[in-house]
């Protein structure tokens, strides 16, 4: 089984060059997701909508990683249309999409907030295939274990320090910051001759995009884990639209290379930079002259190459380098000073800030949530919205109308909030528009719009659900529309 697994993740590289797949994975339900889960050793659930383009993109990479496993019996994976199986999306708390769920033994695992490229996808799924912690058999199989991926541990111990070292490792190996290492041990003398292991016992990581292989002594796991983050450097991949979506949703520091047509130079001085920093991030490049769809999520110029750190993608901070000729000297210079704190902060193009509008609505952000949506003293109504979104177009007259009609009632107020740039907070947003109705004092839980996306049906859903006395006000505005009624 070992030497299956271990083939099949050499061949993965291969695999996804070369397949195209453009299905979708397996539809999951209420009815069969408590099922799935527990007939299955391994699975993996994408919570989707169909308007959502990270969502589109994220399809056929799961197809095709699909497709690869089809002969694996443990595994299966397959999607949940948010939009269709809403209480289902409620139950698992699902905030945000694409979510992907990961089910381990009938039990959660974790959520996936790794690499969405599928070569990423099957590495990670195929090495909770295999134990904590493998043992290796053979000097080929050492050979193959020691490539198989980025960064590889083995332990090369004597046999009665065998369970002790085991126990280490496997400690080591459930830590989140280790699920994308394979470990493996052996006590054959003869297969640590054959590796070019002078002296046991001795922990070994293989740095694959590197070609480095360091070594260490094995005392605990806190001097193990904090080996191999000392010598564990980023592995520089191509970014796509969809691994871009999962990098986001890491909410951790990470680098990224506008390149131009001399990408491999500039992708080999950040790789030289990044091997001796202290500052573990994850660091990706792309062709930026030939990526426009990308230059909405950045504060970029146009001028290439480009170098951009994102320290909080929420709070829209950026550090950006730009220069004709990216040099040693000039990204030293740029990443001694980002770590010193003295870089200046460069913000998003297009920058949104809580604003009252001329409509009657705030637009709104994370940060303000609390103060102005569970003020305990206003009912308060939200509109979630995506920029793409042409239902939230359509909606967004109705809406405005509907905040000039009730602008005089002091108690209640509107807000816009943008949930695609945004992770809302508390909120289950199952599609676009999303409306949430808090009345006053019971802030705890809101109140989901499911009324028709019209004046009318905004209209009779306030004045069922506010708290505040809106009969008089409105009665008063009537008044003052019919005296400003044109005759006929």
């Amino acid at each position: 089984m070992f030497r299956l697994i271990l083939i099949s993740i050499l061949c993965l590289a291969v695999f996804c060059a070369e397949t195209q797949t453009p299905e979708k994975p397996k539809a999951v339900t209420l009815e069969n997701y408590d099922t799935i889960i527990q007939n299955y050793k391994i699975a993996m659930i994408h919570f989707d909508v169909d308007h959502d383009p990270y969502c589109r993109s994220v399809r056929p990479i799961l197809k095709k990683v699909e497709k690869f496993l089809r002969s694996e019996k443990n595994v299966f994976i397959g999607s949940v249309n948010v939009l269709k199986e809403k209480t289902l999306a409620m139950r698992e708390n699902i905030t945000n999409y694409p979510s992907v769920r990961i089910y381990r033994k009938g039990k959660f695992y974790k959520n996936y907030n790794k690499g969405a490229e599928a070569s990423q996808i099957l590495v990670f799924i195929k090495k909770l295939l295999l134990p904590f912690v493998s043992k290796i058999n053979s000097t080929w199989e050492a050979s193959k274990f020691s490539q198989s991926l980025s960064w590889v541990v083995v332990a090369y111990v004597k046999p009665e320090q065998r369970e002790e070292t085991h126990k280490l490792l496997k400690e080591v190996a459930h830590l989140p910051e280790f699920d994308e290492y394979l470990f493996g041990i052996t006590t054959d003398e003869e297969i640590a001759k054959d590796m070019k292991i002078k002296k046991t016992p001795k922990i070994v990581l293989y740095s694959n995009q590197d070609r480095e292989k360091y070594y260490s002594d094995i005392t605990s796991v806190q001097k193990i884990s904090n080996f191999l983050k000392e010598n564990s450097h980023p592995y520089i991949q191509e970014l796509s639209f969809a691994g871009l979506s999962a990098l986001i949703r890491t909410r951790e520091p990470f680098v990224i290379l506008f390149a131009d047509s001399e990408y491999d130079t500039k992708i080999s001085l950040v790789k030289s930079y990044m091997k001796n920093s202290k500052k573990r991030m994850e660091v990706v490049w792309l062709d930026g002259p030939k990526n426009p769809v990308f230059y909405r999520d950045f504060p970029l110029s146009g001028r290439w190459p480009c170098l951009l750190i994102s320290t909080n993608w929420n709070d829209e901070n950026f550090h950006r380098y730009e220069d004709k000729r990216i040099t040693r000297k000039g990204l030293n210079k740029f990443f001694e000073e980002f770590e010193k704190g003295t870089l200046p902060v460069v913000k998003k193009i297009k920058q949104e800030e809580v604003t009252e509008a001329n409509d009657n609505t705030a637009l709104i952000t994370p940060k303000d949530w609390k103060k102005f949506v569970l003020d305990e003293t206003k009912d308060t109504f939200v509109l979630i919205y995506a920029p793409w979104c042409e239902y939230c177009k359509a909606l967004r007259p109705h809406y405005v109308d509907i905040a000039k009609h009730f602008s005089h009632v002091e108690d209640l107020a509107l807000f816009r909030f943008n949930g695609d740039a945004y992770q809302v907070p508390g909120v289950t947003v199952a599609g676009y528009p999303t409306l949430v109705f808090y009345p006053r004092n019971q802030k705890q839980k809101y109140i989901s719009y499911e009324g028709s996306r019209s004046f009318g049906g905004l209209k009779e859903f306030i004045e069922e659900n506010a708290t505040v006395d809106l009969a008089k006000k409105k009665e008063t505005l009537q008044e003052n529309e019919t005296e400003q009624k044109p005759e006929l």
